[in-house]
């Protein structure tokens, strides 16, 4: 196919994805760069964040986007570990990424800085680097064991 040897199936080129359309406070306007071969990408594309507490809420997607009805308690969380959110490019790309990490250490928990975001109505896939080899239940994809078997990043893929 042309890719080098040991490419994920699932791995989309970096600069694939979605541009900074505006800024605002903990919030983006995203449009789509690039073509999902599964279905027109929705763009805009809104990416909000906030904390309460120690707890970050990361939320990507347009409000008329369903919404399962879970009660999730929104008590603030008293861990005294908290997580902290950051916005970039990719390389010398305009294309957006973020990134999660632990506010004590800097180690990156979510790491999009891989590319080949899509965003579509029925196919979501974010890719990130892995801040270590015990993921387990992560997204929608094929393995045979609970544990993600990874070689440092994952395709994730939601539908």
């Amino acid at each position: 196919s042309g890719s080098p040897v040991g490419t994920p199936w699932c791995y989309y080129p970096t600069e694939s994805g979605f541009t900074v359309q505006s800024t605002g406070t903990n919030s983006f306007v995203l449009a789509a760069k690039t073509k999902n071969p599964f279905g027109d990408n929705i763009s805009p594309l809104n990416v909000k964040y906030s904390t309460n507490g120690a707890t970050l809420l990361l939320t990507i997607g347009n409000d008329d986007r369903y919404v399962p009805p879970v009660n999730i308690p929104k008590k603030p969380s008293t861990s005294t570990e908290s997580l902290k959110f950051t916005s970039g490019t990719i390389g010398s790309s305009d294309i957006f990424s973020f990134k999660v990490t632990r506010a004590s250490t800097g180690i990156a928990l979510w790491d999009t800085s891989i590319g080949g975001m899509q965003f579509a109505d029925k196919f979501i896939q974010i890719g990130t680097y892995l801040p270590t080899k015990n993921i387990f239940g992560f997204g929608d994809h094929i393995h045979k064991k609970m544990k993600v078997s990874s070689k440092g990043s994952l395709c994730v893929r939601m539908s």
